[in-house]
């Protein structure tokens, strides 16, 4: 009996798997996470994730065409990097669970966002045209059948496959702290957003609707040199070729270590900046000089359902509560808020039963590596 197996200390698993059956009361786990808008300086968001064994700084931005600074990756790359993560830990977790050694372990995403509904060109379309996995393993293991059972499964108990084929409920709420309007004194930008650059996109989308379908793809692996550290990483391209390498560890009840963030976390402050980019967008389109903006996001996450203890929800609910500074009224506040809701990819995601195509490759690598700088499109991604 393996102790340690593809990387999962299987025995602090079957503890937890235990101690769930005894105690459903204690599956449901909340995730908080409060994230800031820079309204000022080069990047456009900050927060602080905390784990067991530390913490880590993550900065977000957007791309110039979107007004952003191009500083740092987007909220939608760091949500689908938790895509990756959460699909590709519940597999190999199954994988340890069986007793079955992998070799190697890869995974593709792929969101495609229409940017006439997320810019505002074409509200009558869905913000996500299409969102699809291909998972690449390598196993001596005898039964290529055996492992199409655990991929099956993954489909049905990971997170993510859960939120999108599901409707999730998502709770909103604003608070306001009434602030006299300050303008800045670059007129180009409000809110740290250059508007003229959003005009521009938006007037490039008007006259090439055909351009505005563009592909958000992270590809990762997970880490099987050793049996220590984080167990997942993926590297991210943003701005003029810059790349940032993500890390992601489970929870020590899951099998982890807990050195760095865990995938929800990682979920939870993509489309937290996702939501404060619409926002943002939303009031400087309108003219309004926000004097501070901040979120504070809740996920509660059912591990029981996940193991399959019961068939209740894997995700009961997300929250989301804004709070902004502002000279305007509570309607308002709600009008931005509501539009944040409709314009969000991932809160699309969420809503609505979204088909998800998977693919499983064994003992097959990618038809083709895809390398950031090949699509020229991936600037536009907010």
């Amino acid at each position: 009996m393996f102790s340690t197996l593809n990387h999962i200390h299987v025995n602090e698993l079957k503890n937890t798997f235990e101690k769930l059956k005894k105690n459903e009361r204690s599956s449901i786990k909340k995730v908080n996470l409060s994230f800031d808008w820079l309204t000022k300086g080069k990047k456009q968001f900050n927060a602080t994730l905390f784990y067991e064994e530390g913490s880590q700084n993550l900065f977000v931005d957007n791309p110039k065409v979107t007004g952003g600074n191009g500083k740092a990756p987007t909220p939608l790359d760091i949500c689908n990097f938790s895509f990756a993560a959460m699909f590709t830990s519940t597999f190999a977790t199954f994988c340890s669970l069986k007793g079955i050694p992998l070799k190697k372990l890869k995974i593709r995403s792929t969101l495609e966002i229409e940017f006439a509904k997320v810019t505002g060109v074409d509200m009558s379309k869905p913000p996500i045209n299409s969102f699809s996995i291909i998972l690449s393993v390598f196993s001596d293991h005898n039964s290529k059948e055996e492992l199409q059972e655990i991929f099956e499964l993954t489909k049905k108990r990971s997170p993510i496959m859960f939120m999108a084929q599901n409707s999730i409920p998502v709770t909103t709420k604003a608070s306001i702290q009434m602030k006299p309007s300050k303008k800045e004194s670059n007129s180009k930008k409000i809110n740290n957003i250059d508007i003229e650059e959003i005009l521009k996109t938006r007037e490039y989308f008007k006259k090439n609707p055909s351009d505005s379908i563009i592909p958000c793809i992270i590809e990762g692996e997970w880490i099987f040199d050793k049996n220590e550290g984080p167990q997942f990483s993926a590297q991210i391209g943003y701005g003029n070729g810059k790349n940032l390498k993500l890390f992601t560890d489970s929870r020590v009840f899951l099998g982890g270590e807990s050195t760095s963030p865990f995938p929800i976390q990682y979920f939870l402050a993509g489309i937290s900046c996702c939501l404060l980019t619409h926002y943002a967008y939303a009031s400087s389109l309108r003219g309004i000089q926000l004097d501070h903006l901040s979120i504070e996001s809740q996920i509660d996450e059912n591990i029981t359902a996940e193991f399959g203890l019961n068939k209740k929800s894997i995700i009961p609910e997300i929250s989301f509560h804004f709070e902004v500074g502002t000279d305007q009224g509570i309607d308002v506040v709600k009008e931005i808020t509501e539009d944040c809701i409709l314009r969000c990819p991932i809160t699309y995601l969420l809503l609505n039963n979204f088909n998800v195509d998977t693919e499983l490759l064994v003992n097959q690598s990618f038809a083709h590596t895809f390398e950031f700088g090949n699509s020229e499109k991936k600037c536009f991604l907010m």
